[in-house]
């Protein structure tokens, strides 16, 4: 059965000397990092380029700001350059701890056209939409951890965003190393669910499609009926269709049916296959949320950027995991919250009584006869396949193929190799150190997983 286990030691050369080190070597790192740098040489650079000038204005937290986008995607600065797109945008800074914790900027931009209206274009490859993401990796010096993780969920049959390495010049400055992202939001290439309307109230069309998560800003959101083992009650917010975007009445359907689903597994019969938790979920997608959630073990992983998925009442009305989200500081990335350790269950973390807790019913569910099953079913077909730690390597040494040289350009614009970055818990010196600590990683993780879930059958 799924419980804890003794912690084993993870693998490489540990972060040393005391938590003041730390602290030095990261300030070194940020302020190394925080000037200013002219493009170096792209041309033969094999990766696209997201040129973006924001016409001395800069990009704010929000809301966005025009902007003008040149994609360049064969032989930035030369006289054969090849542009893919070009347009305006309104770009804008995201993330949460990284805004605070990290100079290289995360972005979050809308496709405009002259009149300021948002357009759907395909960007290198991508299906046409409006709204995308460009993730700067900087605590993850491997610079492929939300690439790996996005493509194995995609690998289980899940949408999950499709990616695109890339590199960025901001108003001449180069950036670095960047991966375009899908925004997680309904439409037919992206989470394809029935959408809703706003005057969506009748008995049937007010039960979907909904989109909602567990994350840091719930400011819109509602408490969880049943507080977590930290005392905590999770809250819950509307993603897409957004808060503002929907009636109170569907507010309080959405609240009250993951309610009804908290109530069951609160009750006597939650297990009940005909009148427990198999009524209201999706059971299959909450399996794979979590041996992904586990396998990388993700030190935000079941509550913090934790997506969820309200099907409409003809489409079945269930509660679907996903799509996954933000697996920069997974993978081993974490010095905190047992993320460094291969043994150990990341779904019985108790944080402290001031951080975001763990849903309670979710070390429940994972401990269930019959979810535990099909989960250690599930695990075995995918450890034959996309999980196996060989074709693990394989991908991640394809992501490495493909970033070619760009890392080294990375690197020299944000110097953080061999230095502390929040949260590592090791620190490689070089870029293929730091992919040999990450597959050294998954597979002391990867055999842990099979000696739990797959001993004995």
């Amino acid at each position: 059965m799924i419980g804890p286990a003794p912690s084993t030691g993870g693998p490489a050369t540990r972060r040393g000397s005391g938590p003041l080190v730390g602290v030095a070597f990261f300030v070194v790192a940020f302020v190394a990092g925080c000037a200013s740098s002219p493009p170096p040489a792209l041309d033969a650079t094999h990766l696209p380029v997201f040129v973006i000038d924001t016409f001395g204005g800069g990009v704010p937290d929000e809301p966005k700001a025009p902007a003008r986008l040149r994609l360049v995607v064969d032989g930035y600065g030369g006289p054969r350059e090849s542009v893919g797109y070009a347009g305006r945008i309104g770009i804008e800074r995201r993330g949460q701890s990284s805004q605070s914790r990290y100079p290289k900027p995360q972005f979050g931009f809308e496709l405009r056209d002259a009149d300021g209206d948002n357009v759907d274009a395909p960007l290198l490859g991508l299906p046409p939409d409006d709204d995308w993401v460009l993730h700067g990796p900087y605590g993850d010096k491997s610079l492929v951890r939300n690439a790996l993780a996005f493509h194995l969920a995609r690998r289980t049959g899940r949408y999950a965003s499709r990616t695109r390495f890339c590199e960025v010049v901001l108003d001449g400055d180069y950036l670095g190393v960047y991966l375009l992202l899908e925004r997680i939001e309904q439409g037919r290439d992206r989470v394809d669910i029935r959408r809703l309307r706003r005057d969506d109230r009748g008995p049937t069309s007010i039960t979907g499609g909904y989109v909602f998560k567990l994350d840091k800003d719930a400011r819109e959101g509602w408490e969880s009926a049943f507080a977590s083992a930290n005392g905590r009650r999770p809250v819950y917010v509307a993603h897409d269709p957004k808060p503002d975007d929907l009636s109170l009445a569907q507010k309080l359907y959405l609240s009250s049916a993951v309610t009804a689903f908290e109530e069951t597994m609160a009750s006597d019969h939650w297990d009940d296959p005909e009148r427990g938790y198999p009524v209201h979920l999706d059971v299959d997608s909450f399996v794979d949320h979590f041996l992904l959630t586990e396998l990388s073990r993700d030190v935000d992983g079941y509550r913090v950027s934790t997506y969820f998925t309200k099907a409409h009442l003809d489409d079945g009305g269930k509660i679907h995991a996903g799509p996954v989200w933000d697996f920069n500081i997974a993978f081993g990335n974490a010095d905190y919250h047992g993320g460094d350790q291969a043994a150990g269950w990341q779904v019985d973390l108790m944080p402290g009584r001031r951080e975001l807790p763990i849903p309670a019913w979710w070390p429940r569910l994972v401990r269930e006869p019959a979810f535990h099953a099909a989960a250690a079913a599930r695990l075995r077909g995918l450890r034959a396949g996309p999980f196996h730690p060989d074709t693990v390597d394989a991908t991640i040494d394809r992501f490495v193929a493909e970033l070619g040289d760009a890392p080294a350009r990375n690197f020299a614009r944000w110097p953080t190799l061999g230095l502390w970055v929040w949260p590592n818990p090791v620190i490689g010196q070089t870029h293929a150190e730091e992919v040999a600590l990450l597959k050294a990683w998954i597979r002391l993780r990867a055999a842990w997983m099979d000696g739990q879930l797959l001993r004995g059958r």
